[in-house]
């Protein structure tokens, strides 16, 4: 009798960590090196995490979901390329957002060639609904959604966000990772395309800047020490990926 209540408590434990709710850390691995990880993305079968500093390694890895380092590329303009920040794939090429230097994104293959590319105001998240960019400018919690030749299609600002990081799309919803100005914890929020706001909870890590969606999860991912990507419960109930995300067809090292 004593060993069958056992199991049952091990069995409602394990059914409890399955659906510990909103924001509850499902997995995570560490990064290592002096990467500091301000972007990433799911391309269907790895993680892409983007490196702000370019330390003698690949500034785009590949990840397997369990943290094994599998591949990299240099982004566009090779080694110390100004794309730095946010990072999102549409099925075929990945999206980067250049915050600091010449504040363009840049569309490019997995080899890290150019495709083409447009200048949008403080660029630092990229998300991909399917059909558009939607792109974060850092200040103010500034949206723009843009089409992929860069004409501004509708704009918004998100209250609660002051300096908003890297974005992702769960097929109905964008996330984002904030900084916030005055101290305090770090957040990330779930806004519909009209900027209201529908869910938050505090972010794993110190300092999360990253963040994409596999359609079923969130990965976050924090820049300081001790870096880490972290696999987050959205509480999506079913796998919501665009249309046209497929999976990667060939891996670059």
């Amino acid at each position: 009798m004593m060993r069958k209540f056992a199991v049952a408590i091990t069995l409602l434990a394990a059914a409890g960590a399955a659906y510990a709710g909103l924001g509850s850390v499902i997995s995570s691995f560490p990064l290592t090196g002096s990467i500091m990880a301000h972007g990433v993305a799911w391309n269907g079968t790895y993680l892409a995490v983007t490196d702000y500093h370019y330390g003698g390694s690949r500034m785009w890895r590949h990840y397997t979901p369990s943290g094994t380092l599998v591949g990299s590329f240099d982004p566009p303009n090779g080694p110390y390329s100004p794309v730095q920040f946010g990072a999102e794939f549409d099925g075929t090429y990945y999206w980067g957002a250049d915050l600091f230097r010449q504040k363009y994104v840049y569309r490019f293959t997995t080899q890290g060639s150019t495709i083409s590319s447009f200048a949008a105001p403080d660029p630092s998240g990229i998300a991909w609904d399917g059909t558009n960019l939607w792109i974060m400018s850092l200040y103010g919690g500034t949206v723009r959604q843009y089409t992929t030749t860069g004409s501004v299609l509708t704009s918004f600002n998100v209250a609660p966000i002051n300096a908003g990081y890297d974005m992702a799309w769960d097929g109905t919803y964008l996330w984002c990772a904030n900084r916030p100005t005055s101290g305090g914890p770090y957040y990330i929020f779930s806004f519909t395309t009209q900027g209201s706001v529908v869910a938050s909870f505090a972010s794993p890590g110190t300092f999360t800047t990253g963040c994409g969606c596999d359609g079923r999860y969130l990965w976050v991912s924090d820049n300081i020490a001790p870096r880490h990507v972290y696999q987050v419960d959205a509480e999506l109930t079913h796998a919501v990926v665009p249309a046209s995300l497929g999976q990667i067809k060939a891996l670059y090292r």
